[in-house]
């Protein structure tokens, strides 16, 4: 009984010496880290999830690059992360592809109903939860408030970055609110931020001909 015990006891004890795994927290980066960031890190901090203490966190920054958002993403599932923190559409959608069990948190993004990304926001399902700004039907508000204050304005530019996932969604939305305001639309696709003073240019010399 004494040979048990004392074959018993170490491998116990031995377990118990073991630190305890602070959780991994995966944090992708469409653009460089901004203050949705901070905000984000200083909400944990509040409920006592401390960067370095209680939490371990795992960056990945696109730097802006879009196309290098799915590796990115598939390199933080790789590691076992707890769950799978980002922002955008783009991290979305790099983030719903590159896995269907971690959980997701979008720290600000689009609607994910429309996109299809959950089954409503009272019952998301899925993997994925957050917060969203209603990007497009504030855009649609906007247009509103521009006309009113301008009821003589004559069509209106959409100036839009090329190849967003969400174009099609916050173009739907925009044209519905121009009908109902008797207003033309112009859709202006830009490449990227060293294409848009040559876009306005254009359009300056050409105002807002269709």
């Amino acid at each position: 009984m004494g040979l048990l015990g004392g074959a018993t006891a170490l491998p116990l004890a031995a377990r118990a010496q073991q630190p305890q795994r602070i959780p991994r927290v995966g944090l992708l980066l469409p653009p460089p880290r901004n203050s949705d960031v901070d905000e984000f890190l200083a909400g944990l901090r509040d409920l006592s999830w401390v960067e370095g203490e209680t939490i371990h966190v795992e960056y990945r920054d696109a730097g802006g690059d879009d196309s290098r958002l799915p590796a990115l993403a598939a390199e933080l599932v790789a590691l076992d992360v707890d769950v799978l923190a980002t922002g955008g559409t783009p991290g979305i959608y790099a983030a719903h592809r590159a896995t269907t069990t971690i959980p997701i948190v979008m720290i600000a993004g689009p609607d994910l109903v429309a996109l299809g990304l959950a089954a409503s926001l009272a019952r998301p399902g899925g993997n994925i939860t957050g917060q969203t700004y209603f990007s497009p039907e504030l855009r649609a508000k906007r247009l509103e408030i521009l006309k009113n204050a301008i009821p003589s304005m004559a069509p209106a530019g959409v100036l839009m970055l090329r190849g967003w996932q969400s174009n099609a969604l916050t173009m739907s939305i925009m044209e519905g609110a121009a009908r109902a305001l008797k207003l033309a639309l112009r859709r202006i696709e830009v490449g990227g931020l060293g294409e848009i003073e040559g876009a306005l240019s254009d359009v300056g010399s050409d105002p807002m001909g269709q």
